[in-house]
């Protein structure tokens, strides 16, 4: 029969006699209670950090959300800026356009010709 040189566990329950590794920590071997509280505070430092990290995801969405948020909002004002911008240039341009009509038809009703209305040389 072949033999093993570990250290194992003696486990006794209901299902039987069974070996187990043993859980070494930090150059100590834990068995028994020591081994259950141990790997229970394990299991429970998992679920506390995997909460954690699930509650920095949420914050991180939320941020993300809120960030598009605001680029969608700043887009659309720049946009209201631009329709703004290009009303007031074409108020301009119109305005230009009548003040030309205006000093053309000043002129012809003054009867200037085509060289008095540019202006002097």
């Amino acid at each position: 029969m072949e033999h093993s040189n570990q250290v194992r566990e003696l486990v006794l329950s209901g299902e039987g006699v069974t070996l187990a590794d043993v859980y070494a920590i930090g150059g100590e071997v834990l068995m028994g209670t020591a081994r259950w509280e141990k790997e229970a505070e394990e299991r429970i430092e998992d679920r506390r950090l995997l909460a954690e990290s699930e509650r920095h995801q949420r914050e991180m969405e939320r941020a993300e959300a809120e960030t598009n948020s605001r680029i969608e909002e700043l887009q659309r004002e720049l946009e209201a800026k631009r329709a703004e911008m290009k009303l007031l240039d074409m108020e301009r341009e119109a305005r230009a356009d009548r003040l030309d009509a205006n000093r053309a038809t000043r002129l012809n009703l003054r009867g200037a010709d085509a060289d008095t209305a540019r202006g002097p040389a």
